[in-house]
This record gives structure tokens, C-alpha cells and sequence, in this order.
């Protein structure tokens, strides 16, 4: 699995930058306010990046997140100026990828399909699910979904 890093200008307080339209790539936070100084690692970019916690942890522990330029734990206490980067693998950015699963499709109109989905099929990307999904098969044969 590659990654992408971006280097950059200095970021505005507690924004992030995004690579491409999708989540894959780098973020950077430049610094930590007074307020959040003493918040774990993993909770402090769970609430600021949209990605859930657990992702956030597995990211830390792949060595995803830098502070500072070094590895540290999801237990790790934020302090005032860590910069704090996070980088996140392709294909792990949430996007719904098109794949040419077997589905059978009953009937098929511009606002609605119906499927026969096969048992233990999963229907929405998740976590541990990311792929082989009804949502996927759908994509795949039917194009844009709403």
C-alpha cells in the first residue's frame, strides 16, 4: 500500500489541508491551543478530521501520525505546538469503488433498483468491509448512486 505526503506553507490554526477531493494524502495541524493541550492523540484528530477513533488508532499504531516529526502511542497527550501530521493510506479514503460483482438486478428504472441480494451478502462499506459489498456491485452496474 503507497502513501502520499504533501509538504507545504504553514496551515491556519487547526485546519487541514487536503491532498486530492478525497481523504487520501496528507492533513497537518500546525499547532495545539491551550484549551486541548493535555487531550489524547487519538481523540484530538478523531474530532478534528472526520475519521473515527478507531481508524485514527490503527493509523497511529501503522506510523500514520507524526508528532513532530516522530512515532508516538494513541495514548500520547497533545501539548501547546505539536505539530501534529497525519497520513492517510490509499485506498482507505472512504470513496465507494466501483467493483464488477455478481448481482442479480430484478427491475431497473432512473430512481430505483431492485436486487436480489445473496445472503451474508454486506450492503454498505464499513469497517473490516470496505469491499464486496451490495453498495460496490451497485456502483459498478448502475453507474452514479444518490
Amino acid at each position: 500500500m503507497s502513501r502520499k505526503q504533501c509538504d507545504g506553507p504553514d496551515f491556519p490554526h487547526f485546519s487541514f489541508r487536503q491532498v486530492k477531493s478525497s481523504m487520501e494524502g496528507a492533513r497537518e495541524v500546525r499547532t495545539v491551543e491551550v484549551s486541548e493541550a493535555g487531550e489524547r492523540l487519538d481523540a484530538f484528530l478523531a474530532g478534528r478530521a472526520g475519521i473515527t477513533r478507531s481508524q485514527i488508532q490503527k493509523f497511529i499504531a501503522s506510523g500514520d501520525v507524526l508528532v513532530n516529526g516522530t512515532r508516538v502511542s494513541q495514548h500520547y497527550r497533545v501539548r501547546i505546538g505539536d505539530s501534529i501530521r497525519l497520513v492517510i493510506p490509499e485506498g482507505e479514503s472512504g470513496e465507494l469503488v466501483p467493483e464488477p460483482l455478481p448481482i442479480e438486478i430484478l427491475y431497473r428504472d432512473a430512481f430505483i433498483v431492485v436486487v436480489n441480494k445473496p445472503a451474508g451478502m454486506v450492503v454498505y462499506p464499513a469497517a473490516g468491509h470496505g469491499r464486496g459489498t451490495l453498495m460496490n456491485a451497485l456502483a459498478y452496474h448502475c453507474g452514479r448512486l444518490a
